[in-house]
């Protein structure tokens, strides 16, 4: 690990300006003897079952850092999988009945019957990921409304003074995710309930998405969530960070943040000097597999001084040029065709006797398009079951050999499929995998959603591949339908055993050809990767991709 304290004075040099969410105008500070109960799903299961590096556990430490005469009870009540709406039923059935959820020294009704000081509510994760409720203004307000009810009833059975409604973390790590437009619009109603009801808004979300943005800076790989999902190590540090601003303790927060947050970092950064890239980019309207493509860099000198590096950018044959910069933190432009598995980047820095290089990769992208819920095909069993001859639909056929993708005229029954292009990132299940596709990145879906993804390989002879299937997500059991070249290549369930895998092997012809997959979905996660690789002999380095059919 390298050394803490001039890390310590290059981390603090550089956030000393940052601002994290101040405490609302409602916040009330906590007590001593403060008995505080936390409702939620599994998220707040792991923050009350890891009794060191959990979130709740966070909280009592700073805390107790904060106010050494601290002494709250914190009482974890998270369930998995639980959403606003059934959390409303065992709030009800616990009234009678015992139950416990994830944290199982702890029955609610007990828990509940129990006077409580405080409340915090952060639900809402399981309503976007499974998904329970459409993205329409009349499903959202019905979901404040029983968010609203349920949060109030909590609050009279626990007669507690101090009630904190969380915002929802992170569901998948790009806010620009259709999950995450969906939970910025009911983080938007927990902020309008707290302000009517004058309950304490405690920035859960906020403080995530500004923790994941700076870790950035120190490590491309840096993540706040294990799964998309889940939060991670620094993850669980956001959210005990935001409550406890919400919360009135400050302080608390800053202890956190100042010391285990700043030794996350450290982990992530590695030794001084370095060099850190981050990787985007824009289909051009023209052709869609060329790009305007976006690199940024961040460079943190051995010595933590601001010196200006000379920082050079190396594009693939075929890209623009760019000019060299002379700043610790910049970005450089470029355009160019995407026709490779992956196309690379490098970037170098340089300054006096040190020199780093990072080499930023942008995957290849999928066309790809969500229909509506449908449920032919599907089979109400243990398991649920899926027959892809009764789940047929008329466009199928088409698809399936490629045609149609990218037209606003294909139909699924009477609603037109949105075409969009997926690139892979580290933000998505799947990771920079070029052969993934995430269909959270597509569009918002539910239940017995149907995904189409189609990209088109050129081989300059014919030749046997490997088709490659994985599925990297803990939960979902979708069904899988491959054709190559318009042939069945392979139709199964997939994805009910976690991280899961097959092959099966293809020709592939001289020319163009097209790989395209079908995905009837379940629920929770909605990812597979669908990829060719070589047999003995071969290294398919000669292949090109491309997401528009050939003419």
């Amino acid at each position: 690990m390298p050394n803490l304290s001039l890390f310590a004075r290059v981390f603090l040099a550089i956030v000393a300006t940052t601002a994290f969410a101040a405490p609302p105008a409602n916040a009330q500070q906590l007590k001593a003897t403060d008995r505080i109960v936390f409702i939620g799903d599994s998220i707040t299961g792991q923050g009350g079952n890891n009794a060191t590096g959990g979130w709740v556990a966070l909280i009592g430490e700073g805390l107790k850092a904060a106010h050494p005469d601290a002494a709250q009870t914190l009482v974890a009540l998270g369930g998995s999988g639980q959403t606003v709406g059934s959390w409303a039923g065992i709030e009800k059935n616990s009234r009678t009945t015992s139950q416990t959820l994830d944290v199982k020294k702890y029955d609610v009704k007990t828990e509940l019957d129990t006077p409580a000081d405080a409340i915090v509510v952060m639900l809402g994760m399981n309503d976007v990921l499974s998904p329970s409720l459409k993205d329409t203004p009349a499903d959202i307000e019905k979901w404040a409304t029983t968010y609203e009810a349920l949060v109030q009833a909590l609050k009279a059975r626990t007669g507690a003074k101090i009630v904190g409604v969380a915002t929802v973390t992170p569901c998948t790590e790009d806010p620009k995710s259709a999950k995450n437009r969906v939970l910025a619009k009911l983080n938007e109603q927990i902020a309008r309930i707290a302000k009517a009801d004058g309950f304490a808004l405690l920035p859960t979300n906020e403080t995530a998405w500004s923790i994941q943005a700076e870790g950035r800076t120190w490590n491309s790989q840096f993540h706040i969530t294990n799964d998309t999902v889940h939060p991670s190590g620094p993850g669980h540090l956001a959210i005990a960070m935001g409550m406890l601003t919400g919360l009135g303790e400050p302080i608390a927060a800053k202890y956190l943040r100042d010391g285990k947050l700043a030794q996350e970092y450290v982990r992530a950064a590695g030794a001084l000097p370095i060099l850190v890239t981050q990787i985007a980019a824009t289909s051009i309207a023209a052709n869609p597999d060329r790009k305007d493509v976006v690199i940024r860099y961040w460079w943190h000198g051995a010595t933590g001084a601001t010196d200006a590096p000379t920082v050079h950018l190396a594009s693939p044959e075929g890209f623009s040029a760019a000019k060299d910069l002379h700043t610790p933190q910049g970005e450089f432009r470029t355009a160019g065709v995407c026709d490779h598995l992956t196309t690379a980047f490098t970037v170098t820095a340089t300054a006096g006797a040190a020199s780093k290089t990072s080499t930023a990769t942008l995957p290849a992208s999928w066309i790809a398009g969500i229909t509506p819920s449908v449920m032919a095909g599907w089979t109400v069993r243990n398991p649920w079951t899926f027959d892809p001859a009764v789940g047929a639909v008329p466009i199928d056929e088409k698809l399936a050999t490629g045609v149609g993708f990218g037209d606003s005229a294909i139909m699924s029954g009477t609603t037109p499929i949105e075409w969009t292009r997926f690139t892979p990132s580290n933000e998505y299940v799947g990771g920079a995998d070029p052969n993934s596709i995430d269909f959270s990145g597509v569009g918002f879906f539910s239940s017995f959603s149907t995904g189409y993804a189609a990209r088109w390989i050129y081989s300059p002879k014919e030749r046997a591949v490997k088709l490659s299937f994985a599925s990297s997500g803990w939960g979902g059991s979708d069904h899988l339908q491959v054709w190559v070249n318009g042939a069945s290549a392979y139709a199964g369930h997939f994805g009910r055993v976690p991280k899961e895998q097959a092959v099966a092997e293809t020709k592939l012809k001289a020319g163009w050809n097209s790989l395209v997959l079908k995905s009837a979905h379940l629920q929770w996660l909605w990812q597979v990767s669908v990829g060719v690789s070589p047999l003995a002999g071969d290294d398919l380095a000669d292949l090109r991709y491309a997401t528009v059919a050939p003419k």
